[in-house]
């Protein structure tokens, strides 16, 4: 247990890498709590309604199991409801609630109108009555999903729910999220925006366009990753993207400069996606990735295609501090990158220097993701350095990361070099997460043809163990063998030198919100010095 006085060093480890405009809507928006929905203007000019044009309809996640019953599913988790939505509901947590509350069902094809159009005025009712609290992210959510709706059934919309729908997007022009920022503004704008062309509204309009740009510049990284560095996230935020210039192209206020530098955006981040995706489509789980979530890579690529977005060639990998090296037998993809973003580390884990293996198209060694947002000891382990591919100094994670979403000390990947010769390609580093307690842990990587060889090095003034960890896919099951000290899988043998002990542990492995499986982990101790030869038969 933390004492007193850490807890405090802790929060102000953390409290000096946020912005001063956080901390300034952080205690305005503490001190002037969200008004009900019917505080905010409902009233519309009709003729200045646009009907959007989307050339794409996004696939369909069934999340309305039975309606006439009420039974949704989210997160893998069911409810359902015995007599009416209770559209507060939280046992299951914040963003199950979330996801009740963004109203995806509007587009599933088996839930009729009138039941659409009831639910949306129970939810709204309840908004506008100040029974339900008003959020800016869930309300941006809804907004986009609703305005989607009328562009594909106009009849469904009566008077009151436009009122409901310009009242929401009129507070969340003024509620915008400045004391996160990051991904959560993004929302914000793309709603507004969207919500400034529907009802003409220019004020919204400029407002929308002129953030969204300056975010856009600041979040999405020179080689094209959104600056979380969370590999969904940037598909959830590509998505957005390509949803905007969907409708924007066709919109006949649209100012072509704007478009064009959406689209260079586009451009950037589609080339990283394809970049860090893996042959067989998936993605890396980094940084709270997990599947079941986002649009798969394979469909942001038909969409962008579809948009005209072309895929940049020789697109290389560098400021998100993610690198990609491919064989004809297996992909990797490394983590030498920071801790992000500085001042949003929401999504952030303990995990730098830390590697994930694809071997003949399907994932070896994974980082496993997460199952959970809820604070407690189940997201301290998956945001923990003892769930990813690096090195474990004294038990200690090489970030700070507690609460649900926050850190403290952050590692810093330092001496970033790489380097081909003949057959063999290089990367190394070092990072300081452990120089408070006078340890440097370096690590480099030599990728071949048929081996992977890396070697870690603990630099450290007094006794130090270190633990290396190599997480195995649930899909491997337990058939990894352990033959004096060497692990086999199929054609694939892993060699330890130098260690002083080999653990194979069974683990409960995340493979989506709220589902696991069991798989292996496997815990080398050493010292000093380690050096891992992963080879693969000829």
């Amino acid at each position: 247990m933390l004492n007193k006085v850490h807890i405090v060093a802790r929060v102000l480890r953390t409290l000096r890498f946020l912005k001063f405009k956080q901390i300034q809507y952080q205690i305005i928006y503490r001190l002037s709590k969200a008004k009900d929905l019917s505080a905010y203007n409902g009233k519309y000019d009709e003729s200045r309604i646009t009907l959007l044009d989307f050339s794409v309809q996004p696939p369909v996640y069934k999340t309305v199991l039975d309606a006439d019953r009420n039974h949704f599913v989210f997160l893998n988790l069911e409810k359902k409801f015995d007599k009416s939505i209770e559209w507060g509901f939280d046992e299951f947590g914040k963003l199950w609630n979330y996801n009740l509350q963004y109203c995806h069902f509007v587009f599933q094809e088996d839930i009729s109108k009138s039941k659409k159009e009831s639910w949306l005025s129970d939810l709204y009712f309840l908004l506008d009555d100040g029974q339900l609290e008003l959020e800016s992210y869930p309300a941006s959510l809804r907004s986009i999903n609703v305005i989607r709706l009328i562009n594909r059934e106009p009849s469904i919309f009566n008077d009151n729910l436009l009122r409901y729908l310009h009242a929401e997007l009129d507070f969340l022009s003024n509620r915008l999220e400045y004391h996160l920022l990051a991904n959560h503004l993004l929302e914000n704008l793309f709603a507004l925006l969207m919500g400034g062309a529907f009802f003409g509204e220019i004020k919204w309009i400029n407002k929308a366009t002129r953030l969204l740009k300056a975010q856009l510049e600041e979040q999405i990284l020179p080689d094209g990753g959104h600056f979380e560095l969370s590999p969904m996230y940037h598909q959830i935020i590509l998505f957005r993207l390509l949803e905007l210039i969907d409708w924007y192209k066709e919109w006949p206020d649209g100012d072509e400069v704007f478009e064009y530098y959406l689209r260079d955006k586009a451009e950037r981040m589609v080339s990283w996606l394809k970049q860090i995706s893996f042959v067989n489509g998936e993605i890396p789980y980094f940084n709270d990735s997990t599947s079941g979530i986002s649009f798969s890579t394979d469909w942001l690529l038909d969409y962008s295609a579809k948009l005209g977005i072309i895929l940049r060639a020789d697109f290389q990998l560098r400021e998100s501090g993610y690198r990609v090296y491919n064989t004809v037998n297996y992909e990797c993809r490394v983590d030498v990158g920071q801790i992000g973003a500085s001042y949003q580390p929401g999504h952030a884990h303990a995990d730098t220097l830390s590697f994930v293996l694809n071997v003949a198209g399907r994932p070896f060694l994974i980082d496993p993701g997460i199952s959970t947002y809820i604070k407690g000891r189940q997201r301290l382990l998956e945001r923990s350095t003892h769930m990813h591919n690096t090195v474990v100094v004294d038990g200690i994670n090489s970030s700070e990361v507690y609460g649900a979403f926050r850190v403290g000390r952050r590692a810093i990947a330092c001496d970033v070099e790489e380097y081909l010769t003949p057959g063999i390609a290089h990367l190394s580093a070092y990072h300081n997460g452990y120089l408070f307690k006078g340890i440097k842990h370096k690590r480099a990587w030599e990728f071949s043809e048929n081996l992977i060889l890396i070697h870690d090095i603990v630099e450290s003034s007094k006794e130090s163990e270190a633990r290396v960890n190599l997480i195995f896919s649930h899909e491997i099951g337990t058939r990894i063998l352990k033959i004096n000290d060497v692990l086999y899988f199929d054609n694939l043998k892993i060699e330890f030198s130098e260690n002083l002990g080999i653990a194979l542990i069974e683990i409960d492995c995340p493979i989506g919100y709220n589902l696991f499986e069991k798989a292996i982990k496997a815990e080398v101790i050493f010292k000093k010095e380690l050096l891992t030869k992963i080879e693969l038969k000829r």
